[in-house]
């Protein structure tokens, strides 16, 4: 039987922060959280310890207490990272007005409703602590040197609904672009973009990427 509708978060996305040996990915609209990403959602988490070394894994855990900003998914860590991700991927489709998780299309008809729209979702939570920060090869990510910002879709530059915040939440920056300069004081990048499909099981790819700069773009 199909899950029960109910309005669902399909705007949100995550993000990470480094807070004393501990990666936090928090779930929400920057800075304000929002409960926490599903685990089973996370496709892929790495560390890379330092710039060259290669990635390991991570081990999260769901802790409702005890973070900064509220609940968010943790791993504990020896040292500060150069770098680290967190890829996720979501389905979500709309009927009769409201949206069901983790159907697609084809799921949802099975279940007797009628799809008006469904999105994949693909989902990239980075974290750069060192000058520059390199693209990772997922669906949406950015590479960062010298103060300025790629979008990247696949490793294409590609343009992309930019949002641009500080560490105190302001935001500093709104924008579509490919490439941008990144204004004093960025935390954290927000690209979104999406892509009509031409698949039985969504009307739209929904790629996101949120990069994290541990120590803010001066």
């Amino acid at each position: 039987m199909a899950t029960r509708p109910r309005p669902i978060p399909v705007n949100h996305e995550a993000w990470l922060e480094y807070v004393e040996g501990r990666l936090l990915v928090y779930w929400g609209h920057y800075p304000r959280v929002d409960g926490t990403i599903e685990a089973h959602a996370v496709t892929e988490a790495l560390v890379v310890e330092e710039p060259g070394s290669t990635p390991k894994p991570l081990a999260l855990r769901r802790v409702k207490e005890g973070c900064p900003r509220g609940p968010c998914l943790e791993a504990r860590v020896s040292r500060q990272p150069a770098l680290a991700l967190v890829a996720y991927q979501r389905r979500a489709t709309k009927a009769g007005g409201a949206w069901y998780t983790g159907l697609d299309a084809l799921t949802a008809r099975a279940a007797g409703l009628e799809p008006e729209e469904s999105l994949l979702i693909t989902g990239l939570a980075k974290l750069c602590t060192t000058p520059g920060c390199p693209a990772t090869g997922h669906p949406l990510d950015a590479a960062i040197s010298d103060g300025r910002a790629t979008i990247l879709a696949y490793d294409t530059p590609t343009k992309a609904h930019v949002t641009i915040y500080s560490r105190g939440g302001d935001k500093l920056l709104e924008t579509e672009a490919a490439e941008l300069q990144l204004p004093p004081n960025t935390y954290v990048i927000v690209a979104k973009r999406d892509i009509p499909t031409t698949s039985t099981r969504h009307t739209t790819h929904r790629m996101i990427a949120v990069i994290t700069l541990h120590q803010p773009n001066p």
